[in-house]
Formats: C-alpha cells, sequence, structure tokens
C-alpha cells in the first residue's frame, strides 16, 4: 500500500455532492496509471454512506493489492475530527470492489467503468462524443455498441444474484474475468503455495522446483499457474507435495502467491 500525502502533484480531488454521470473526467494519472477516486466510485455505485466504501476497499486489500499498488492518502477533514484513509483505485481494483459492492447499479457500472479507463488508456477525448448519425455506418455501429452493452448488462443482473464472482460479471468485460480467475486462485490458497511463499513463511529456507516437480507427477496433484506481480504467473504446489518433499505444510494464514 502506497501513501501519497502531497495531491497537489498527482491530481485534483473531486469532489463529492450532486452525482453526476461517470465520465473519464473521473480518471486522474497517478504514475502514468488511470485511477479513480473510493468516494467517486461509491457515488456512481450508490452507496447509502460513501465512507462505507472504505470499509470494503480495507477488507478486501490483500485481494487489491494483487492488482498493482493500493495507493491510499490520510486526509484530516478539519481541525477536530480523526484523519481518514482515501484511495485511489487502478481499473482492477475498482472492477473487484464493484462486484464486492452487492449493489443492483454493480452491473451498469462495471460497464461505464471499462470503457471509462480504455478511452483514457487509448487517448480518446475527455467526455461523452457523440457519433456522425449523418453516416450510416457510424449510426448502425452506435446503435449496435448500445444495444450489445444494454443486452450484456440485462443478461448479468440476471445472474448477479448467485454467481457473482466468477460467472455473471464474467460476461460484463474481460477484465473483471481475470479478477474472478484470481479470486478463484486465491480460494485455492490453503492447498496450493509457492516457492517464493513457502520461502518467506520459513524464514528464507530453499527449496527446489526440480524436487516439487518431480513428487507432483509422482502423487498425481499437478501444480497450478497463480498471478505474480513479477513473473506474471509461477507455480503454486500442492499441500501433499510440499509435505511430502520437505515434511512442510502450508500454514493457514499462507497464500497461493
Amino acid at each position: 500500500m502506497l501513501n501519497i500525502d502531497d495531491f497537489s502533484q498527482r491530481g485534483k480531488l473531486p469532489s463529492v455532492g450532486q452525482p453526476v454521470p461517470f465520465s473519464t473526467t473521473d480518471i486522474q494519472l497517478f504514475e502514468g496509471e488511470p485511477r479513480i477516486h473510493d468516494l467517486r466510485l461509491a457515488e456512481v455505485l450508490g452507496f447509502e454512506r460513501m465512507r462505507n466504501i472504505r470499509q470494503l476497499v480495507e477488507r478486501h486489500s490483500k485481494a487489491l493489492e494483487k492488482f498493482g499498488d493500493l495507493f491510499c492518502c490520510t486526509v484530516q477533514q478539519n481541525t477536530r475530527g480523526r484523519p481518514s484513509q482515501e484511495y485511489w483505485l487502478n481499473e482492477k481494483q475498482a472492477l473487484y470492489i464493484c462486484t464486492k459492492s452487492d449493489l443492483p447499479t454493480a452491473v451498469d457500472v462495471t460497464v461505464e467503468m471499462v470503457e471509462a479507463f480504455h478511452a483514457v488508456k487509448s487517448g480518446k477525448p475527455k467526455g461523452p462524443t457523440l457519433p456522425d448519425f449523418s453516416n450510416p455506418a457510424d449510426a448502425a455501429r452506435a446503435w449496435a455498441t448500445q444495444y450489445e452493452a444494454r443486452v450484456l448488462a440485462e443478461k448479468t443482473k440476471a445472474e448477479i444474484g448467485t454467481r457473482r464472482e466468477a460467472t455473471a460479471m464474467n460476461t460484463a468485460s474481460q477484465a473483471v474475468k481475470r479478477a474472478n480467475k484470481l479470486e478463484l486462485q486465491l480460494d485455492q490458497s490453503q492447498e496450493y503455495a509457492t516457492i517464493k511463499r513457502m520461502t518467506m513463511l520459513y524464514h528464507g529456507q530453499q527449496f527446489s522446483w526440480r524436487e516439487l516437480k518431480h513428487v507432483s507427477v509422482e502423487t498425481g496433484k499437478m501444480p497450478i499457474d497463480v498471478f505474480d506481480a513479477n513473473y506474471g504467473t509461477v507455480k503454486a504446489y500442492h499441500r501433499d507435495v510440499w509435505w511430502e518433499t520437505y515434511a512442510l505444510d502450508i500454514p493457514e494464514t499462507g497464500r497461493a502467491a
């Protein structure tokens, strides 16, 4: 988690008042990466108490850090009140929070955010732009895009109640699909662990991937690929393989990362 107290050099905090439509103007660049302010995300999602989104962020901070640095800032609202933590979320972090919000607006906001972040990354002008409706081809494309987005949102709404984390949000965007894939890997964290994680948990002890691979083949419990910030993906080995090879168990606090 990165503490970024000097916002004067990074971007202007959005004012939270009357709700306005979500657009690329809500996104600020931090060290070249587009991010959205936590309260702005809470506003478009429709949180009754917008600051409750920070409790959601803090509760899932470990998972959010898998998507990149979690930028935060300590802000003193007034001379008497206690300082609070504000967060700036990147695209994957914001999408992950949408899936965890349990709000009926989550699907529509997810679609809007994917489009807005894409616009910022591709260098398109900020704010909404209208197609040239005098051109039949442009008008047809605009209609098809709007229709597909609405069909996608309605289809996802029908599924979101029971299969929110994996299947439902997969249909919303490829970005959410990657988030759900990571969440499934995190659910397996008690059964699998990478060499890097076990080295940290066992105070620098060294392990051989060749030996772990050999035992994996012998036991029929093959390693899985998990996300790694440095290498993209690395191998995580099953609990039984660690025990058979080194007589070590994966502690309950361990994660396959």
